[in-house]
């Protein structure tokens, strides 16, 4: 129930210790909007490089340039970065606002050409769900591979 950023929608989350802000119970009638539902499980099915992999429609793989990112919408979704050179899936992540995200890793040393591919979600899609999808994702690909894509949990410029 309290994964991701999502809450029980009764209670207020506490904040990092330094802010001294403790979590507690919301008065009677008021809801915590990062409260709500859980999104549905992706189905496993398709392998990462598929255009649906986990029940996903994913866009066609495009080179990660300027230009590309030009048709790409700012809406929220998640994405998939692919190695041209090593054909092999480089990042996992999710947005609020894909065209600024993948722009921001556009600019990153990925030690080879990338390529990007992503699927758009609901523009009222909260945070936390987000959250979810990526990590069934990141799971999915995990549970074929047994490894994390590279770049998965180093950070890097």
């Amino acid at each position: 129930m309290c994964n991701h950023g999502r809450f029980l929608k009764g209670y207020f989350k506490s904040k990092d210790r330094s802010s001294n802000v403790r979590g507690c119970k919301l008065p009677e009638g008021d809801i915590n909007p990062a409260g709500g539902l859980s999104t549905t499980p992706l189905k496993f099915i398709g392998k990462p490089l598929d255009s649906n992999w986990m029940g996903l429609e994913w866009s066609q793989f495009k080179i990660l340039t300027l230009e590309e990112l030009g048709a790409v919408k700012q809406t929220c979704g998640v994405y998939k970065l692919l190695g041209i050179a090593t054909n092999e899936l480089l990042y996992i992540g999710e947005s609020k606002n894909l065209r600024s995200r993948l722009n921001s890793h556009r600019k990153k040393d990925w030690g080879q050409e990338v390529m990007f591919s992503y699927y758009i979600m609901n523009p009222e899609t909260k945070e936390y769900q987000l959250k979810e999808i990526e990590n069934d994702l990141i799971g999915g690909y995990y549970a074929l591979t047994k490894i994390v894509p590279k770049f998965q949990i180093t950070n890097h410029k």
